[in-house]
């Protein structure tokens, strides 16, 4: 058991701390690479809004941390990415900081200028995207620019068209193209497999979302064609963390440990919570394994008897282990009763059996002296005694086997229709040569029943015998007959004769139990109302006894009438 205890708490914590660990990791590992993906897509397909108001967000921070306002390394490696250029702006127009080094447009800006610069998003052939963000209650102006490629290959394009020169410039950059006559394609140039022979449709919404083929894309028209071009979208590096996004890491990592640390006091509790109750299950199956079948008194449960928190998971459990428990002790006890009650048996049945022993022995002693005649009348005698005991032991050994027959279902019934009265009288003659009353008493509409008429008429004679044999000689016995509607009738023997205890009334069927000693009646072998009960159960049947002392006994046999009964 102790192997098992511990494979247990080995199985919760393993079982546990793999589950914990792994979705931990797993969902840890989810967040922070689709962040990242996030990130990344956001600053691809919607840098000139999301992704620039993030840039915008770092250069603030680092100022708030280091103090100086200038183009961050995160904002250099977009730019280079990219092959644009970012100034920042006050708020009278003066240019802070700007990388590369002299790029834009002018050193300082007038109102007005910016303005134009903001609204129209275009100066010469740099596509110009702005974004506001605040420091130390100043606002300031973030300002990004870049000469796409796009712009010089639709020229060439429109103003050469398709020569060797302008296709090795398109191989230089990845880059591909259309012409459009309208809707009709008429020409394209270098496209990849995927996204040959697009529509005019198509092509206007990868310009709206250039994510969708990860290229930009640039429209013109000229000479009454439309000519577009795509090129790819750079590939971003991984932009390192600044200041606050070490330390805002630091703080995740921190919030990680704890968890972890949060898990194993989890794990921990939770093996103890699961394997508690367990471990008290196994306890309490080594105390039954001991012969120990009381349950204990505080496993489980509060002082007012009720379950504690970690053990209603396993009350189904616990409670069958004390129906167990209960079970096992209840039949402890019956054995122990039955075990005193065969041994007060088999001393009766070796006093019933030695009796007529002897009585043969001595008889059969005296038949064989030589020295004596008998004469007619004592052979006679002697061979009615002889009879009769040889009778009684015969008797006594097939009610023995009898029992065991009917116990292990070893005896089959022979069952036939006949006639109940019949059956009742034939079982009563047997009786009537010792001047005893016994009256009988038969509803009409009892008739026919299909049953065995051998044991029918020893259940009936047993209960018979039993009247007679356990009451004075002036006792009326009677036996009624009735009907219980269409499917089984009841046959009763009562007497108002001594009655019986409750303690021999409770044991009244039990195979090694007598009421009375074995010296009170030389007769019987102590098994009839056994044997009775369960010819009656074979047949289908119930048995029900009624006694008081010095009121009398009442036994009423319920017996079904049988399918096979001919109406």
């Amino acid at each position: 058991m102790k192997g098992f205890r511990f494979r247990l708490w080995r199985r919760f914590t393993f079982q546990y701390s793999l589950v914990l660990f792994v979705t931990a990791l797993l969902l840890m590992t989810f967040i922070l690479i689709f962040g990242f993906y996030l990130e990344t897509q956001e600053r691809r397909t919607n840098f000139y809004e999301a992704g620039l108001d993030s840039l915008a967000f770092s250069v603030a921070t680092d100022y708030a941390f280091e103090g100086e306002l200038a183009i961050s390394d995160n904002l250099q490696q977009e730019a280079d990415a990219r092959n644009g250029w970012f100034q920042i702006v006050s708020e009278d127009g003066n240019v802070l900081d700007s990388y590369p080094n002299g790029s834009g447009f002018s050193d300082s800006y007038s109102m007005q200028e910016l303005t134009t610069l903001i609204d129209s998003r275009t100066i010469e052939s740099h596509h110009v995207y702005t974004t506001l963000f605040e420091e130390t209650d100043e606002t300031y102006l973030l300002i990004y620019g870049e000469e796409r490629i796009t712009d010089e290959l639709l020229g060439l394009l429109q103003a050469e068209g398709t020569t060797t020169e302008v296709l090795q410039r398109f191989n230089d950059h990845s880059a591909w193209g259309y012409v459009f006559d309208g809707d009709e394609l008429i020409q394209q140039l270098q496209a990849p497999h995927s996204l040959r022979n697009p529509s005019m449709g198509e092509v206007l919404l990868h310009q709206a979302q250039p994510e969708r083929v990860d290229a930009y894309v640039q429209i013109g028209e000229a000479d009454g064609l439309t000519y577009v071009v795509y090129s790819p979208i750079p590939e971003l590096p991984f932009l390192p963390l600044n200041e606050v996004g070490t330390t805002l890491t630091w703080i995740a990592l921190s919030i990680l440990a704890l968890a972890i640390l949060s898990f194993i006091v989890s794990i921990l509790w939770f093996t103890r919570t699961f394997t508690k109750p367990i471990n008290g299950a196994v306890d309490w199956l080594e105390q039954l394994e001991d012969g120990n079948f009381q349950e204990p008194k505080t496993f489980g449960k509060t002082k007012k008897g009720r379950w504690k928190r970690p053990y209603h998971l396993y009350q189904e459990l616990y409670q069958s282990l004390s129906n167990l428990s209960n079970q096992l002790r209840v039949n402890k006890e019956k054995r122990e009763a039955l075990e005193a009650s065969r041994e007060a048996w088999i001393a009766g049945l070796s006093h019933d059996m030695k009796t007529p022993l002897a009585s043969i022995q001595g008889y059969s002693i005296m038949l064989a002296n030589e020295h004596y005649d008998w004469e007619s009348h004592e052979t006679q005698e002697i061979g009615k005694v002889l009879t009769e005991r040889s009778n009684f032991m015969a008797k006594l050994i097939d009610d023995l086997s009898l029992t065991y027959r009917l116990e292990s279902h070893a005896m089959t019934l022979q069952k036939e229709n006949v006639d109940v009265t019949e059956l009742l009288i034939k079982s009563i003659e047997a009786f009537q040569h010792d001047d005893r009353s016994i009256q009988l008493q038969i509803d009409p509409s009892v008739e026919k029943a299909y049953v065995d008429p051998k044991w029918f008429g020893r259940m009936i004679e047993n209960l018979l015998d039993n009247a007679l044999k356990h009451n004075e000689q002036e006792t009326n016995i009677r036996v009624r007959a009735f009907m219980n509607g269409d499917d089984t009738f009841t046959v009763q023997v009562a007497d108002h004769g001594q009655g019986m205890s409750q303690e021999t009334l409770k044991r009244l069927f039990d195979r090694y139990y007598r009421g009375k000693s074995s010296q009170e009646h030389s007769v019987g072998s102590g098994l009839g109302m056994t044997i009775t009960k369960e010819l009656v159960q074979h047949h289908g049947g119930s048995i029900d006894v009624s006694s008081e002392l010095n009121a009398g006994t009442t036994v009423s046999l319920v017996l079904p009438v049988g399918s096979s009964v001919e109406k």
